[in-house]
């Protein structure tokens, strides 16, 4: 197969060679894509050539650079799929680094025909410098977002925005990663000056100079040495700033990505006070490296840190609220050298792992899905929920309840201390009407949650499981079936999920899976197929005649699968028609 990459718009490998980041992109990317890949096509927008940045063979001698020119970047990203049409023809699908980068894809997949995948890591028209060109982002976001084959989003929060503008279907939750090797703690000399480190690009939505007011508000307190690594537009001002504020700054040229530990290990604290952020790499390598992060309780950041946990969130409403958070690092030795990092970075590796194995599983030997009717499928579904109540008890929140119940499964009734129906439709009259993205109910409230056929209805379900934890007293479980596909499925359906994607799903959510079944039978899917087709006969005498002998064929259809041999049988027990996953909190 052959994969081509396509940066953003007026991207290439010296755009990023200015922040030092180029070395992320030919290790993180380069380098493990020529291994996968029997050629890698990278189309610059920049005149710059792939040995000006890298000898290594193993790059060069799969990935091709292909280099822009002096055109217009917009301009260019018409132009480039007529200038390198040949190559784009060659390769199996595209990747996108970032959403603004889309439009030649769009144009390669119209006309050649290529698949894209394409990354949504920031709401980039709010950084527009006219009401024209974010009005053109937004155009070119909207387009790329609904022509893609699946869009990558490091957030559930950009999930969401995504899945509200090209649908949750597409949508795959894939926070960014850290070498944990390379930003791993190391020992750490105290000097008589704290170090409060930034890592960056100097410019106006860094809110940079929120830094050294805070420094300016503690310097009765601390004796704060600040260094800002990185170069932009804003460098001029904030030099002078402070100055005017008597702060001693150092401000760092950029630097080889290698070179960022050193200056972490050196940091008594980290700060990123964004005014928006998508997911920082920056913000997960200094957690890594163990040094305390204070961040802007902004999107990404927010995403990243669990507050007074890993690092500190402040408001960016509250002029003095990032000098307190300063204060509270810098008072706390424990805080302040913690150390804490690469655990949680070690876990988010794992995870990545795990994501890889069932992956390829799901290429090699996935289970054969066939739609099913939902009556039949609703009997399956009933008979394993009434497996599992005799566990459910205490304080239940059943969302998605209906005012008539759907299939024959009751709850249990003897050790439930209170039921709580939920439902976005006050016409089912449940208890509270509200939806499964935003609980009304308390931290820790209830012991149980049933979940039944809701989350393929949710614009954003990673959102709906988080909310899910979140109201679960520690040790409480969770039952959650999914369907996989059956004919009942209407326009309001949003999302397909197999066993894979519902075991990250769950996972994600921080509650830990204790079984995951599929309900499958093989000759009863024949019979609701054959029950559909009838049923879908526009003639009524016809459809009478041959509904007949299809309904004793259907009942024999359905015996089959009791029979022992059948049920023995690898193969036909690989057609599935849901999932009910069993999960613990803690």
């Amino acid at each position: 197969m052959v994969l081509g990459l396509l940066p953003a718009i007026r991207g290439g490998l010296g755009e990023l060679a200015r922040t030092g980041q180029h070395a992320r992109l030919i290790d993180g990317y380069f380098r493990p894509y020529a291994r996968a890949f029997e050629a890698v096509h990278y189309f610059s927008y920049l005149d710059e050539t792939l040995d000006d940045f890298t000898k290594d063979p193993e790059v060069t001698a799969r990935v091709r650079l292909h280099r822009g020119g002096d055109w217009h970047p917009w301009a260019y990203g018409f132009l480039m799929p007529l200038r390198y049409a040949r190559e784009l023809r060659q390769c199996s699908i595209l990747r996108v680094f970032q959403v603004t980068g889309t439009l030649p894809a769009v144009i390669a997949k119209q006309r050649f025909g290529v698949p894209f995948v394409t990354t949504y890591g920031f709401w980039y028209g709010r950084l527009a410098r006219s009401a024209a060109t974010s009005a053109l982002r937004r155009g070119v976001e909207t387009l790329g977002l609904r022509a893609a084959a699946g869009v990558i989003v490091t957030t559930p929060e950009l999930g969401a925005h995504v899945a509200a503008r090209a649908g949750a279907a597409k949508v795959h939750l894939i926070p960014n990663g850290v070498d944990t090797v390379r930003f791993a703690p190391a020992p750490h000399a105290p000097r008589r000056a704290r170090n409060v480190l930034y890592v960056g690009r100097l410019s106006s939505e860094k809110n940079l100079g929120s830094i050294v007011d805070a420094a300016a508000r503690l310097a009765s307190r601390f004796e704060l040495q600040l260094t800002f690594v990185g170069d932009g537009p804003a460098r001029a001002a904030l030099e002078a700033e402070a100055r005017r504020h008597n702060v001693a700054a150092e401000f760092v040229p950029v630097v080889e990505h290698g070179r960022v530990p050193s200056f972490l290990t050196a940091a008594d604290a980290f700060v990123l006070p964004s005014h928006t952020e998508g997911h920082p790499k920056i913000l997960l390598e200094a957690m890594s490296a163990g040094v305390p992060c204070i961040a802007s309780d902004v999107g990404g950041n927010r995403a990243i840190i669990e507050p007074g946990v890993t690092g500190l969130l402040f408001d960016l409403g509250d002029p003095g609220a990032l000098a307190g958070a300063l204060a509270r690092v810098l008072d706390d030795p424990a805080t302040r050298r913690s150390r804490s990092g690469p655990p949680m970075a070690d876990r988010d590796h794992a995870g990545a792992r795990r994501l890889h194995r069932r992956a390829r599983r799901r290429r090699e030997g996935a289970p054969l899905m066939l739609p099913l009717g939902l009556s039949y499928r609703r009997a399956l579904l009933d008979a394993e929920l009434g497996r599992l109540a005799a566990g459910i008890a205490g304080v239940v929140l059943e969302i998605g309840a209906k005012r008539v119940a759907r299939g024959r499964w009751e709850p249990p009734r003897g050790h439930v201390r209170r039921w709580i129906r939920l439902n976005l439709e006050p016409g089912e009259r449940p208890d509270v009407v509200a939806d499964a993205q935003f609980l009304p109910l308390d931290g820790a409230s209830v012991d149980w949650v049933v979940c039944v056929e809701v989350l393929q209805y949710v614009v954003a379900p990673e959102i709906a499981m988080r909310e899910i934890a979140r109201v679960l007293v520690p040790g409480g479980g969770a039952v959650i079936a999914v369907p996989f596909l059956h004919r009942a499925d209407g326009p309001t359906d949003r999302h397909r999920f197999t066993e894979v994607s519902l075991l990250e799903l769950v996972e994600r959510s921080g509650l830990r899976v204790l079984s995951l079944s599929a309900q499958a039978r093989f000759f009863g899917t024949l019979a609701n197929h054959l029950r559909q087709a009838v049923a879908n006969i526009r003639s009524r005498p016809v459809r009478w005649l041959t509904a007949a002998p299809t309904l004793p064929l259907s009942a024999l259809l359905i015996a089959l699968d009791g029979l022992g041999p059948v049920r023995r049988s690898a193969f036909l027990a690989s057609y599935a028609t849901g999932f009910v996953a069993l999960a613990r909190k803690g």
